[in-house]
């Protein structure tokens, strides 16, 4: 099978219809990266009702504000199911060589920067099962919505995790590796939402 890219990172063009359309000749997608666009959890809609997942590995939907938890639980759904085809090799984690023997596809990277409608609720769909083992990055700045024991008990499960490659709000202050996390990645940025923002939270 080929494996499939797609990099629409701030592209105007871009409609939760055309990416459906996109996704649905996508069945081996493994990166994916919407940020800065208008999709919203309806462009994500279509995964629940597939038979299988795809084997994503990066995920990056940052600044996506029609991002809800339910946007989240499509994505999880997703990554929960075995892919098309046999198993993938574990390939985006370096203390997981081994072939991945239940099939399921790994994340490595999963940024929602500055979708500041999801909840605890949202992380929650991670969190299930095996949760994700082989994440190395995630972004979760200027999501106000986060509360730290929602954040510990995704990232419980992510044995992988770069604390350099951490970060979230900087007002929770119960979170996770707080001294080695790198805290709020959108600080001082006006492209950004940031927590400190009020009229963005």
């Amino acid at each position: 099978m080929v494996r499939a890219e797609i990099g629409l990172s701030r592209s105007r063009a871009l409609t939760n219809g055309y990416l459906r359309q996109i996704l649905k000749h996508c069945s081996y997608l493994e990166y994916l990266d919407v940020s800065h666009t208008s999709i919203s959890d309806a462009g994500l809609e279509c995964l629940q009702s597939w038979s299988h997942g795809i084997p994503l590995t990066h995920v990056n939907i940052s600044m996506c504000q029609g991002i809800t938890d339910k946007g989240l639980q499509y994505l999880a759904l997703s990554l929960s199911k075995p892919p098309l085809g046999s198993s993938l090799s574990c390939q985006a984690c370096a203390c997981q060589k081994r072939k991945n023997q239940s099939g399921k596809q790994v994340l490595s990277v999963l940024r929602l920067s500055g979708c500041f409608r999801i909840t605890d609720e949202g992380l929650r769909c991670f969190a299930g099962g095996i949760g994700l083992p082989a994440l190395k990055q995630l972004d979760l700045s200027g999501c106000p919505n986060i509360s730290g024991k929602g954040l510990t008990k995704l990232v419980d499960t992510c044995h992988c995790l770069n604390h350099e490659e951490f970060y979230y709000c900087d007002n929770i202050l119960d979170g996770p590796f707080a001294e080695t996390a790198s805290g709020c990645k959108n600080v001082g940025s006006s492209a950004r939402v940031c927590c400190r923002s009020i009229s963005m939270c």
